[in-house]
């Protein structure tokens, strides 16, 4: 049964058998699972993600099929890990790991830094560098980073009008601190 094409798992589908239904819902997912689960576990997400994310994908890809707009342009396959990337990306646009990722690609001047060095001389030399900053800036570092306050309480804390202010506010600050970075003459050889 598992051999079933794209059209006969649509058919199935829509069937008004509840057996029917749930023969082709496992099909769809012994096929399409393992492939959305290594997506989202390449891309920093963990096998519950994987799951949660799944489930949204099969909930929308179901309602596309009832609502008959799919009309087998695309192999299943292909339309499910569309959906699953489309929805990951969006969790991780809402999630503050998304906001630390995106501070990796707005710090490129960071990137040469080399961490290899002792921790607590290294937290010393962090310290003493966030001091250099305004003292928004060393709040909103220390809130974010150290307390690991989510976007929306940084909004509330500085009286923000919107998310999209407080994510400009810290990117603000992350480019002040590549400038005390700059300053200090941070690089390979010195930090």
């Amino acid at each position: 049964m598992d051999k079933l094409s794209d059209q006969e798992l649509i058919n199935e589908l829509l069937e008004a058998t509840a057996d029917s239904r749930k023969n082709a819902f496992s099909i769809i997912y012994a096929r399409n699972f393992p492939k959305i689960k290594h997506m989202i576990i390449q891309k920093g997400g963990l096998e519950e993600d994987a799951k949660d994310v799944f489930q949204d994908t099969m909930i929308a890809f179901y309602k596309i099929v009832k609502e008959g707009k799919f009309r087998g342009k695309a192999q299943i396959d292909t339309l499910l890990f569309a959906i699953a990337r489309n929805l990951w990306r969006m969790n991780l646009r809402k999630d503050k790991t998304y906001d630390d990722l995106s501070l990796v690609e707005k710090t490129k001047g960071l990137e040469e830094v080399d961490f290899n060095w002792d921790k607590h001389a290294r937290e010393k030399k962090l310290e003493r560098l966030l001091n250099e900053l305004s003292e928004n800036c060393q709040k909103l570092i220390k809130l974010f980073y150290y307390e690991g306050w989510a976007i929306e309480s940084i909004q509330a804390e500085f009286n923000l009008k919107t998310i999209q202010a407080s994510k400009n506010k810290k990117y603000r600050c992350m480019k002040e601190l590549i400038e005390v970075f700059k300053r200090n003459n941070i690089n390979n050889s010195s930090f």
